[in-house]
């Protein structure tokens, strides 16, 4: 929302101060809460309100100078558009390749994935074989496989990042 002082807004006008004080006690202004002209609703109910109220002052148009203010620039404006439109475009254009991936490299990777954990899981069984054989009763051997597990998927877990770091997988 544009605001201006009461003064600004006169010269915005293009009319004198005092017209826009004649305007304001009128009630014909849009004011903001610290007391400045909401220039867009003021504009709009002096449009609304010129019937029968407005001097020949308030009916004049303002003179071009008056929308010499940048808010008014047609070409700024319109340059302000297409350079948002363009940044918008970009970047749905950066999100849009970010998710789209070569369908062969992800199958690629998950078989090498795949391959590396089938490969894990079998190999758990003879890392833990030996002091499983050695416990002497089900809680020793429960305490090895719940030691072993961790492990072996922490292990993994390494093995999959090492994998997605290499060229050709990211």
């Amino acid at each position: 929302m544009l605001t201006m002082a009461l003064s600004e807004f006169a010269r915005h006008l293009g009319c004198s101060p005092a017209s826009v004080t004649r305007l304001k006690k009128a009630g014909r202004l849009v004011l903001t809460a610290d007391g400045k002209v909401d220039v867009d609703g003021s504009l709009w109910r002096l449009a609304e309100t010129q019937g029968g109220q407005a001097s020949q002052a308030d009916l004049a148009p303002p003179p071009v100078s008056a929308w010499k203010h940048p808010e008014h620039n047609f070409q700024l404006q319109r340059a302000r558009r297409v350079t948002y439109e363009a940044l918008t475009a970009e970047r749905e254009a950066r999100l849009m390749l970010a998710k789209l991936v070569d369908a062969a490299a992800v199958r690629a990777a998950a078989n090498e994935a795949s391959a590396l954990i089938l490969a894990m899981a079998r190999a758990f069984p003879a890392s833990v074989a030996g002091k499983i054989a050695a416990a002497s009763d089900e809680v020793q051997t429960r305490e090895i496989l719940e030691d072993g597990v961790p492990d072996l998927l922490q292990t993994l877990a390494d093995r999959l990042a090492a994998l997605a770091e290499q060229p050709g997988t990211s």
